[in-house]
């Protein structure tokens, strides 16, 4: 790749609303070397369980994992019909790779301990847990008649409220006590707890997300900063990732998204792989973005764990 690709943006065109700049690269699509699934041999075995993984960013995630050769992928999401699409297209790829689907819903403890039972009796171990599954506000319109996001907390509703933040921040810590135990149990494995986080969790306004998306997502980063506290004795690495800003269904978002939400549903498989195929210790407990040049980042390894980068902080 040449530094005029289009697969990533200079500090200098990139727009403010993507967040401060980490790495020099900031990458839209899966590129060759590291970020390349296709480039990369997971070890043997190597389990994945995957929630929300009917469509979109799950499926997407899904595909990675069998480029790279994973021997079990456990699908799951709310509708079967979408889950069999998935595993059809992961045949294709990787024939020799195990697929579980299974119906759960994530704001279901008794359906989320079941996808974890359901784990531990078809591969009898999990290497990488992502806890993709979330949902967005709905749409309000205003006295204008212009459709749009919830812009502060008077315009949204409760029940709207209180559903994404059961299912982006509760679906979360459900899957976390359900797929603790068996990555626990799997000592030789990566280990990993990825959890999709938003670039929206740094978000303190409502122009492109709603206050109750943004929260949500802020509070998974916690979660898996008291993760990483609490079981990095039993080996367990948790991370937040933002994706990239990805258009999951164009028919419903508003159109001044197309300038911004710009990024390839590549991207987030393909750092996923690369974040778990090794333990990667030193990105623990951090948030992360898609978009980050991965080399970068290794060369800044030691810079990052001395001054305890990409975690929540109170300045003084």
């Amino acid at each position: 790749m040449t530094q005029n690709d289009s697969e990533w943006l200079q500090f200098s065109s990139r727009p403010a609303i993507y967040g401060p700049p980490v790495t020099e690269r900031y990458h839209r699509t899966a590129n060759g070397g590291l970020m390349d699934p296709r480039l990369v041999t997971l070890p043997r075995p190597f389990v994945v369980a995957i929630t929300g993984s009917g469509k979109g960013v799950g499926a997407a995630i899904a595909e990675a994992y069998a480029h790279a050769g994973a021997s079990g992928i456990l699908l799951s999401s709310r509708t079967l019909d979408a889950l069999e699409r998935v595993r059809a297209g992961i045949r294709t790829i990787n024939p020799d790779c195990e697929v579980h689907c299974q119906v759960c819903d994530v704001t279901s403890e008794e359906d989320i301990t079941n996808l974890a039972r359901e784990c531990k009796k078809r591969f009898g171990r999990l290497d990488a847990a992502i806890i993709n599954a979330g949902v967005a506000s709905k749409f309000v319109t205003d006295s204008a008649g212009d459709r749009h996001f919830p812009r502060g907390i008077l315009e949204d509703t409760t029940a709207d409220f209180f559903r994404v933040w059961n299912t982006n921040f509760n679906g979360a810590y459900l899957a976390a006590r359900a797929f603790l135990p068996l990555l626990q149990e799997t000592p030789n494995g990566a280990q990993a707890m990825v959890f999709i986080s938003s670039i929206a969790s740094q978000h303190n306004y409502t122009d492109l997300t709603s206050a109750a998306y943004n929260i949500s997502k802020l509070a998974v980063n916690r979660l898996v900063e008291h993760i990483d506290s609490a079981h990095k004795g039993d080996g367990i690495l948790a991370h937040a990732l933002h994706p990239g800003c990805i258009q999951t269904n164009t028919n419903d978002y508003p159109s001044f998204w197309d300038d911004i939400f710009i990024d390839d549903m590549s991207l987030p498989g393909a750092f996923c792989v690369w974040l778990t195929r090794e333990r990667r210790e030193w990105l623990a407990g951090r948030y992360l973005s898609a978009n980050w040049d991965v080399q970068e980042l290794e060369k800044d390894k030691e810079l990052i764990v001395k001054e305890d980068k990409f975690k929540s902080c109170l300045k003084v």
